[in-house]
Formats: structure tokens, C-alpha cells, sequence
């Protein structure tokens, strides 16, 4: 039993040390990633300012490799010229929650893909899922073949 009262007792001055206010508290709970900016009250009372505005910080920004593991195989999604259109199909595959990154081959050369496999076999299988629902036009991809 003294040890659950400790416990509580810490928890309780770690809370009050850290500075975040109650309200702030009851916001910020079980939000993972999202954060908050502050806009600070104009003579107004705390309860008469206005809230605060939600910022993201899990942003869909797309990765961009400049080189690959030699010999290793992805799944080859689009091959574009214009950066612009490698990071549109970036986007389109990630809405449909599917993982993939663009590839810099060469200068003006994007490459965007799916997956970082060992072996032939594992893309295969991988290519065979995606096939199944309905994505079109994808090949294997081999880093070796640079």
C-alpha cells in the first residue's frame, strides 16, 4: 500500500512540476502526435479566449532515396521524368495505404517503389498480393540492374 501512495504522490508532483496547466492536460491526453499551437489571450480571461488550433505532426511527406542496396529487389510502382508526378503517385498509393518511396536512379529519373526485399521470391509474392487488389502495371525491381 505505500509503495500505490508513492507512486501517486510522485505522479502527482511530476504533473504540477512540468508546468502544463489542468486544461492543457485533459487536451493532450491520449492525442499521440498531434500538438497544438498556442495563440495567446488579448486581455480576454482564460475561459473567453478562443481555442487552439490543431497542427499535425504526422505530415505525408514522401521519402526520397538517392541510392539503394545493392542487389536487393523492390516493386517498381511508376518511372517519371518530372519529380512532380513521382511524388503524385506517391500520394495516390498512400492513400490506398500502401508504403512506398521514391528513387532517384539517375538525375531526372524518379522511381517510385514499393518494399525493400532480399530475394526475388519475397517481391514476387508481394507483386502477387497487389495484384489481387487491383493494382495494375507494377513490375520487379532490382537494384543490382543499375
Amino acid at each position: 500500500m505505500n509503495k500505490v501512495v508513492w507512486v501517486f504522490a510522485s505522479l502527482l508532483l511530476f504533473s504540477l512540476a512540468s508546468g502544463c496547466r489542468k486544461d492543457q492536460q485533459e487536451d493532450n491526453a491520449g492525442l499521440g502526435g498531434t500538438q497544438f499551437s498556442e495563440e495567446a489571450p488579448t486581455g480576454e480571461t482564460q475561459s473567453a479566449a478562443r481555442p487552439r488550433k490543431r497542427i499535425s505532426s504526422f505530415e505525408n511527406q514522401p521519402v526520397i532515396y538517392d541510392k539503394l542496396e545493392p542487389n536487393h529487389f523492390a516493386i517498381l510502382a511508376g518511372r517519371f521524368k518530372d519529380r512532380s508526378r513521382a511524388i503524385q503517385r506517391f500520394r495516390e498509393l498512400r492513400q490506398q495505404r500502401i508504403n512506398n518511396y521514391i528513387y532517384e536512379a539517375e538525375p531526372g529519373t524518379f522511381l517510385v517503389l514499393i518494399g525493400h526485399f532480399y530475394s526475388r521470391s519475397q517481391a514476387e509474392r508481394k507483386l502477387a498480393y497487389l495484384q489481387k487488389r487491383n493494382f495494375k502495371d507494377l513490375e520487379i525491381y532490382s537494384s543490382g540492374n543499375e
